[in-house]
């Protein structure tokens, strides 16, 4: 769209920030922001270090506070000249926009979330802009006070604090401010927040195949989009034929109505999802005459390729397995006189970042050559009222057998004169997951070759709710023997071949069924390999192709040391002296830590080792020598960070390159947002390990400050009702819900933390409290996606196996041990050995329910949890 928009000559445009800080190294893209993960393609700016967890509203997760609040130029290379076109990208403040538009000053508290900013407000020629959205009339923007007496308050309040805050406009601001014309920086597909959270697929409008009036795979967006596409070629080739003509004019007219966002935002509504076929058969009428009685000198038209999985080979939502690193491309292409072909275009680059060799078709160094797949073309049938007079063929190609690299792809389609269309190029980074394909279905597993303390997931797309895993232990060269019932997850059935039969969860966004089995680290049952193959149906089985799916585990794993990424903190400046204690180490069987090998250093501050500057390469033995001094006045969360690789006594190195990231603050205590959960009846006791809490001068949590109360409900000390403002050890906290009434978000309360310095956080939280109830039978986890400063809940409900006996067995990061601070009262080690621990449940009724959380201590990094009921 930007050379459109130059020509029409628009200056500048907005962009929801979020697209902006996604494209930067090391931004916060937690499960939480409601989008997966960035594809590494997007990732092309340096992490910017002024991450901020804001406070006081709705955010999700951090934002950057400068970088991402100053306007740059964005730019698009023309892939076929290599001309840049280029416009100013105008940030729009995503999260504090969206408070805004609740009801503007009021509604969005300024003096409070806004000076968190001003401490990164140092650069006097181009000073932050926080730009506001609001949805038109929708949410809080449609009431009287948002534009009357809210909107005089703010000016009031900017009057008293014009020397912190000034109002202007865009425009005044970029011609006090103009950005210079060599920062230009790539911004990450996506849309605003109110549609799938700005999902990069724009899958508001280009929604997933599903069931739709009782037709299974079947999407009304994507039906439009094919519709459309024929629609478009119509259109443009009566243009080039006759542009004055009134039926020309008249068919681009039908063709524009035909787009109308609505119709695919409010998709499920028959009669919207028919509006598009209606403009485009009303253009395709009036343009049809006009193409009949010219030449088409217009090549075919391509809907802008789409690629599944998104990330592949990588994961795209946090606690899920990685993707399959073989990807699908698909479009639609059609040409009123024909298509002679279609073909998927694809070229592996030198560089695993986009560098401008990778932006034009033109080959040479950087690049390699461009490879072609041809596409394979299908006919769907529309359910539209009335049915479309034409619809593009949806193509499909597969590219396989790549991973850890960057690939650039684009379609390119003939038609039967010899008229040539190509899109524009796009980018994808290509991880190692593995996925085998059978029958065109979709496998996978994780870890790939796992070691016999790691629990291993099996993904599969093309199943449906009666879809069981049919498995079996290889052991001493016998297969499909029975595995032991320590093995079998909960539901799972013996089978008459000796195999046992466990259903799978699911589907994902994503389509994909999941099942998680293991870890086989039972002396019992040495198990060698996993035999299964996937009972689909009753009548359908997929068992690759003939050869069966074959999981070797890996009974002698590597000796090499194993670590985590990890933080450490120090008060603004104040050096930090490492100690061994802050590097993560499991080693072999007489291994101990010895040191750590510097693979990158920092980009803020300075690290020394011995008194002498750290580079990359430097060997750090005695990491009680191994120094980091910030820079003066200067704070982050993080601030920086290196990269390392372990060292032990017997001379291995990991294997894996870890990350430090280095905090640097205020001498204050800090807390986050975080949530509770107890089920309905029951009273909700509050342990201080629920409120998260900091300190870089190493203080302990001495009390709670309540600053307001929950709106139902009762907040308790004892049996007394707390008071807004009132102080309270946390130990002694409690709350009791309405009786009968029980929801997700059920209440909140506002607090900060006091340390034992007697220094009190200089930001507020919110306590979220969910109220359990309503529960179907089975096992289920709340919330469902949680933070690391979320207590979770493990309910059971309706299991008759269940007792006062059964124990939550669960473990961290693939089955490791949890740290101690982790774990719930009454928990034990697993034969009192581990790696797994053993939580109680808390009955009620047909309910059993197990506490733990939240996983936000700093010296152990979760990424997942692993569980199975005992």
């Amino acid at each position: 769209m930007i050379p459109a928009l130059v020509a029409e000559g628009v200056e500048w445009v907005l962009i929801d920030n979020i697209h902006i800080e996604r494209a930067a190294e090391n931004a916060p893209t937690g499960i939480q922001s409601g989008i997966k993960r960035p594809n590494r393609a997007d990732v092309r700016h340096p992490d910017p270090g002024d991450w901020v967890q804001l406070n006081g509203l709705w955010a999700p997760t951090p934002i950057s506070a400068r970088w991402a609040h100053q306007p740059r130029f964005v730019k698009y290379t023309d892939p076929t000249t290599g001309t840049t076109h280029r416009i100013i990208g105008v940030p729009a403040s995503r999260y504090i926009g969206n408070e805004n538009g609740r009801g503007g000053f009021g509604a969005l508290n300024y003096e409070l979330v806004l000076s968190q900013l001003e401490p990164f407000n140092t650069d006097p020629n181009r000073p932050i802009l926080i730009v506001m959205h609001h949805d038109g009339d929708n949410h809080g923007g449609g009431s009287e006070s948002f534009y009357n007496s809210n909107f005089a308050n703010m000016i009031q309040w900017l009057q008293a604090n014009s020397h912190r805050f000034q109002v202007t406009t865009i425009q005044d601001y970029l011609e006090r401010y103009p950005p210079p014309i060599d920062d230009a920086i790539h911004v990450q597909d996506g849309s605003w927040v109110g549609a799938d959270a700005g999902d990069p697929q724009f899958l508001k409008w280009n929604g997933t195949p599903g069931m739709y009036q009782q037709t299974p795979n079947y999407s009304p967006d994507r039906n439009s989009w094919g519709i459309l596409t024929a629609a478009q070629n119509f259109v443009e080739t009566a243009y080039n034929i006759s542009p004055n003509d009134s039926r020309t004019q008249q068919s681009w007219r039908y063709y524009m109505v035909g787009q109308t966002s609505c119709y695919w935002y409010w998709d499920g509504t028959e009669i919207w999802d028919s509006n598009p076929v209606r403009g485009a058969n009303l253009a395709m009428n009036q343009a049809a005459p006009v193409v009949a009685g010219g030449v088409d000198r217009v090549a075919p038209s391509i809907f802008l390729p789409q690629r599944l999985p998104y990330n592949p080979g990588e994961v795209e939502w946090e606690g899920r397995a990685p993707a399959p690193s073989d990807f699908s491309v698909w479009t639609y292409a059609f040409d009123v006189s024909g298509l002679r072909n279609v073909t998927l275009k694809y070229r592996i680059s030198e560089s695993n970042r986009v560098v401008p060799a990778n932006m034009v078709y033109a080959t040479g160094a950087g690049v390699g050559p461009w490879k072609s797949i041809a596409m394979v073309g299908r006919d769907i049938p529309s359910i539209t009222n009335p049915l479309p007079l034409h619809k593009a063929q949806e193509f499909t190609a597969m590219v396989n057998g790549y991973t850890n690299v960057l690939i650039d792809y684009y379609v390119e389609s003939t038609d039967v004169h010899g008229n040539v269309s190509r899109t524009p190029i796009l980018h994808v980074w290509v991880g190692s997951a593995t996925a085998q394909a059978p029958g065109g279905n979709v496998v996978t597993w994780s870890p790939e070759v796992p070691i016999q303390n790691q629990a291993i997931t099996i993904r599969a797309s093309g199943l449906n709710n009666q879809s069981r895993l049919h498995w079996g232990i290889e052991q001493a060269g016998q297969r499909w023997r029975t595995p032991i019932e320590a093995y079998r997850p909960p539901n799972t059935t013996l089978h008459a071949s000796g195999a046992v039969q466990t259903p799978f969860q699911g589907p994902d966004a994503e389509g994909f069924f999941h099942v998680t089995i293991g870890p086989f680290n039972n002396p019992l049952q040495v198990a060698e390999r996993i035999n299964f193959v996937i009972r689909v149906s009753e009548t359908q089985w997929n068992n690759n192709n003939g050869n069966d799916f074959h999981i070797t585990i890996n009974n002698q794993p590597s000796t090499n040391p194993i670590g985590a990424n990890s933080f450490v903190s120090t008060p603004i400046n104040t050096p930090f002296t490492f100690a061994a204690g802050n590097f993560p180490f499991s080693g072999g069987a007489q291994a101990v830590f010895s040191g750590i090998n510097i693979v990158t250093t920092v980009a803020s501050g300075t690290l020394s080792y011995n008194g002498q500057a750290v580079v990359a390469g430097t060997v750090v033995a005695n990491v009680a020598s191994f120094v980091y001094t910030p820079p003066a006045g200067v704070t982050g969360e993080p601030l920086t960070s290196f990269t390392y690789r372990l060292r032990d006594n017997l001379g291995n190195l990991s294997e894996r390159v870890y990350s430090m990231g280095i905090r640097v603050g205020l001498p204050y205590p800090t807390c986050h947002n975080a949530s509770v959960s107890a089920v309905a009846t029951t009273t909700l006791n509050f342990r201080p390990a629920f409120f998260p809490f900091a300190s870089l001068v190493g203080a302990q949590l001495q009390s709670v400050v309540i600053e307001s109360l929950p709106a139902k409900g009762q907040l308790l000390v004892g049996e007394a009702l707390v008071q807004a403002g009132a102080e309270v050890n946390p130990q002694n906290l409690s709350y009791r819900h309405v009786a009968g009434e029980w929801g997700m978000q059920y209440a909140q309360f506002v607090f900060r933390v006091r340390d034992s310095n007697w220094q009190l956080s200089q930001s507020t939280s919110v306590m979220t409290i969910h109220i359990l109830g309503g529960f179907t039978n089975g096992v289920s986890w709340f919330p469902a996606n949680p933070t690391i400063h979320d207590v979770v809940t493990v309910v059971v409900h309706g299991d008759n196996q269940m007792s006062n006996t059964s124990r939550l067995h669960w473990g961290v990061n693939t089955w490791q041990q949890p740290a101690a601070g982790f774990l719930p009262v009454g928990s034990q080690l697993f034969n009192n050995t581990g790696p797994a621990v053993q939580s109680p449940f808390v009955q009620t009724g047909q309910t059993f329910a197990a506490t733990i959380g939240p996983f936000n201590i700093p010296n152990q990094t979760i990424q997942s949890v692993n569980f199975v009921l005992f």
